[in-house]
């Protein structure tokens, strides 16, 4: 945020300690909105609600102007996805510790049958064992070739002599055809 958006939304903040419970109420209807709120959708809204008496768009602008109810909104919202997240982090990392866990028995259970011989593998089994260390040790799982061509790519500028000189050699290559031995005065290649 910038240092005059920080500002405004401190003023807001601020502001908003002022409000009465019925602005409060109408701030929260606002931010209820969602990301594409409007005052517009608000006095439409607000028609809506039977708990709230009627407010005019007037006085609505008013408000939002004078408690920075965009920039509140936009700092409610961030609050409320901040809040979501850190609530939902520590649930996440159980469920993550928890499946590492069975993983782990897991592979020790199979470790285990390996050493007792009482895994059987086929090649395209052993194959994918293969890919799989190597995508664990970070190593390429697949192999592509490219093929270069060496053709180079550029502009290149001749005058109309050149041109010509140019055509002539390649003329007498494809043709079989003796080659001048110069082009205007320069030794050409064979």
């Amino acid at each position: 945020m910038a240092k005059n958006e920080a500002l405004v939304a401190r003023e807001g903040l601020i502001e908003s300690v002022f409000m009465t419970g019925e602005q409060r109420r109408v701030f929260e209807i606002f931010v209820g909105l969602g990301s594409d709120r409007s005052l517009e959708k608000l006095i439409q809204t607000l028609s809506e609600v039977e708990d709230i008496k009627q407010v005019s768009g007037s006085t609505i602008k008013r408000w939002s102007s004078k408690f920075k109810w965009f920039e509140l909104a936009t700092r409610t919202d961030q609050q409320i996805v901040e809040g979501i997240a850190e609530s939902a982090l520590p649930v996440h990392r159980a469920r993550v510790a928890k499946d590492l866990q069975y993983i782990d028995k897991l592979k020790d259970k199979f470790y285990k049958a390996v050493d007792e011989g009482k895994v059987e593998v086929d090649l395209p089994q052993f194959v994918l064992l293969l890919k799989t260390e190597a995508l664990l040790l970070g190593d390429p799982t697949e192999r592509r070739e490219e093929v270069h061509t060496h053709k180079l790519a550029g502009e290149l500028q001749l005058t109309d002599a050149q041109l010509h000189a140019v055509l002539r050699v390649t003329a007498a290559k494809e043709f079989g055809l003796p080659v001048p031995e110069t082009i205007e005065g320069e030794t050409v290649s064979k």
